[in-house]
C-alpha cells in the first residue's frame, strides 16, 4: 500500500512539479507567453509527466518485485548499468535536438542553450528511461518464468508506456507556430524521433503478447 502512494507522489515530486514551478517563474506556463512552445502547450510534461508516469512506475515496480527473484545479482546491476547508459545517450540526443528546434520554452528559452529546468528535465528523463530500458529488459530475461499473473502485471505497464508515447507524439504538433499556422515542415528526423518511442512500445507489447502464447497453457 505505501508503493502505491509513494512511488506516484515521487514521480510527481521529482518531474511534474518542479518543471510546473520552474516554468511558472521563468514565464514560459501560459499560452500568451513570449516563447512560441509554452508548458501549457507540452503534452508529455502536462499531461504525461503527471497523470500518465506516476501509475507508469507504480506498475512498472509491480511487475518488476515479481520477476526479479529470478535474476542474479551481478545480472541485475548489469542491467541497471546499461540501461542507464543508453538512457544517457538518448535523453542527450533528444535533448540536443531539442534546443537547436524552432521551438522555444521552458527546456531552452534561448535557441541552442539549455535552461535549468531543461537540464532537471534531462536529468529526470534519464532516471526515468532508465527504469524503462531496465524493466522491457528485465522481461525479456524473465520471460521462462513468468506465470500469467507476471505477464499481466508487464502487459498493464506496456500499455501505459505506449499512451505515454502517443501523448509524448503528438507535442509534435501543438504549438503557437503550428496554431498561427506559421511552423516550418517537419524534419525526416524530428518525425522518426516523435514515432521511435511508440514503435518500441508497439514491439514491446506485441513481443510479449506472441511469447506469452507460445508458452504452454499450463502456467497460472
Amino acid at each position: 500500500m505505501k508503493a502505491k502512494i509513494y512511488i506516484p507522489l515521487a514521480t510527481l515530486f521529482l518531474g511534474f512539479i518542479p518543471m510546473l514551478i520552474m516554468s511558472i517563474l521563468t514565464k514560459t506556463f501560459w499560452i500568451n507567453s513570449q516563447y512560441n512552445e509554452p508548458f501549457v502547450l507540452i503534452p508529455a510534461l502536462l499531461i504525461g509527466d503527471s497523470l500518465l508516469l506516476p501509475p507508469l512506475n507504480y506498475h512498472i515496480y509491480l511487475a518488476l518485485k515479481k520477476v526479479i527473484i529470478f535474476l542474479e545479482k551481478a545480472t541485475i546491476f548489469k542491467t541497471v548499468f546499461y540501461s542507464f547508459l543508453f538512457s544517457i545517450l538518448l535523453n542527450s540526443y533528444t535533448h540536443y535536438l531539442w534546443i537547436h528546434d524552432n521551438l522555444r520554452g521552458v527546456l531552452d528559452p534561448e535557441y541552442g542553450v539549455m535552461s535549468f529546468a531543461g537540464w532537471w528535465h534531462y536529468g529526470f528523463s534519464v532516471m526515468q528511461f532508465t527504469i524503462i530500458f531496465t524493466f522491457a529488459v528485465m522481461w525479456v530475461l524473465t520471460v521462462k518464468q513468468q506465470t500469467h499473473k507476471m505477464f499481466k502485471a508487464f502487459e498493464k505497464s506496456t500499455y501505459i508506456l505506449l499512451v505515454f508515447n502517443i501523448v509524448n507524439m503528438s507535442g509534435q504538433f501543438i504549438n503557437k507556430d503550428i496554431i498561427n499556422g506559421v511552423a516550418p515542415t517537419p524534419t525526416f528526423t524530428s518525425i522518426m524521433v516523435a514515432l521511435a518511442p511508440i514503435i518500441v512500445a508497439l514491439t514491446i507489447l506485441f513481443s510479449m503478447r506472441k511469447i506469452h502464447r507460445s508458452k504452454t497453457p499450463t502456467l497460472v
